[in-house]
């Protein structure tokens, strides 16, 4: 069941049934209806969860009631829908995780290596057959793909925890074959996304994974693969990524629309943080009117585009504080914490039979914190729920390593 999830909510979380702005994902329908199977089977719920209890806590007992005390003055039906669905999704999630076995978490490896696959086989699609995605038609003129996904950000979204899972593997081809992804991926998308998540990656494995001598070696790399794509495609490739780059810095004088819509997550979250006392305006209810005050979006209100990435911020984080103030940062510390405790396991020679699926896990959640900072697709998206399936995985794996320090 695992290795379902890991393909539906890679694939599956931009298709859905829309309603007005709001949309129910396959991946969700998908993942409940899996979650039913397991508890009709007995496999899950064998007992309430007890670890779960403070996230259904901070969701329906804090979350939820400040939506109704707070600056908003509608979402009401839209947050109270969709807490209620998360929590049960969160629920089937982690349990999925926590009962998954060794075995199947270290299958996950394999898994991410079709996923990319299938990746490059939805593109190579796009490609031959461009009559089948009419919808996308405008960024296939630009040299951009996405296969069955709205944008090329989509796509990369979808597949950086795979590359990221293939990036922290052991054996060395399967790690080449994460480095050749990257390469291929920005190839075809040509979004900052992918250069986004690879210097937070990069910088976090110099700082954090990496001894000295290997991270002069991936620098040098970096710094040879750069200057190929500027000699070769610096028009194409680096031009337009650094244009992206450079619009976060100067806010209203750039012409970059996608530079000010990041800028204008910022503003949001910030606004929405200080009119709240960081109390945050409740679970998804970021957009809600009245909006803060923004000057990016007053500017992009000259061109009827104020209401760009309103509802997800424009990247996670910003949608986080925005929503659950100083606890937004708290569940980013959260993960953070477990996300390291994980991969100190992983190094552990009592823990070294666990040592793949302890790797996917760390990168599941190391995706997801890369990710909430550079883009945001709401909560239901595949990247939040890898990172439940990994919560559940590392509590397992948490609980694993006490026995067996226990026993010694």
């Amino acid at each position: 069941m695992l290795k379902i999830l890991f393909f539906a909510n890679t694939f599956c979380w931009q298709i859905g049934i829309s309603h007005g702005e709001s949309k129910l994902g396959a991946n969700v329908v998908v993942t409940m209806a899996i979650g039913l199977i397991l508890l009709v089977q007995g496999k899950i719920f064998k007992k309430f969860p007890l670890i779960s209890i403070p996230i259904i806590a901070f969701i329906g007992i804090y979350s939820l009631p400040i939506v109704f005390i707070g600056p908003c003055q509608d979402e009401y039906l839209r947050a109270a829908i969709s807490g209620c669905v998360f929590i049960l999704f969160y629920l089937v999630a982690f349990e999925v995780g926590r009962t998954a076995s060794n075995e199947d978490w270290a299958d996950l490896q394999n898994c991410a290596m079709s996923a990319l696959a299938i990746g490059a086989a939805m593109v190579l699609l796009e490609v031959t057959f461009p009559e089948l995605f009419p919808n996308t038609s405008g960024l296939r003129s630009m040299g951009k793909y996405s296969g069955i996904f709205s944008e090329p950000s989509a796509l990369a979204t979808a597949l950086m925890p795979s590359i990221i899972i293939l990036l922290n593997a052991s054996v060395r081809r399967k790690v080449i074959f994460g480095i050749v992804s990257v390469a291929v991926l920005f190839f075809v998308t040509k979004t900052a996304t992918v250069i986004g998540v690879m210097l937070l990656y990069l910088i976090y494995s110099i700082f954090f994974k990496w001894p000295w001598r290997a991270s002069s070696k991936v620098m040098i790399g970096g710094l040879i693969t750069l200057f190929f794509f500027t000699i070769f495609g610096y028009d194409e490739f680096v031009d337009p990524v650094a244009n992206r780059i450079l619009g976060l810095f100067l806010g209203e004088n750039t012409d970059q629309v996608s530079s000010m819509v990041y800028i204008a997550g910022i503003q949001d979250a910030t606004g929405n943080f200080l009119r709240t006392f960081g109390l945050g305006t409740g679970f998804n209810t970021m957009g809600c009117n009245p909006m803060p005050y923004s000057s990016i979006r007053d500017y992009l209100a000259i061109s009827n585009l104020d209401g760009l990435n309103a509802r997800d911020g424009s990247f996670l984080l910003s949608k986080l504080v925005s929503e659950f103030g100083l606890f937004g940062f708290v569940v980013v510390a959260i993960i953070w914490r477990n996300m390291r405790s994980i991969e100190l396991i992983s190094m552990s020679k009592k823990m070294e039979n666990f040592y793949i699926m302890s790797s996917v896990i760390s990168s599941l959640l190391l995706s997801f914190l890369f990710l909430s900072m550079v883009r945001s697709s709401g909560y239901f998206h595949g990247s939040i729920f890898m990172a439940i399936l990994a919560l559940g995985g590392g509590f397992r794996l948490m609980r694993l390593q006490i026995f067996k320090l226990n026993r010694l």
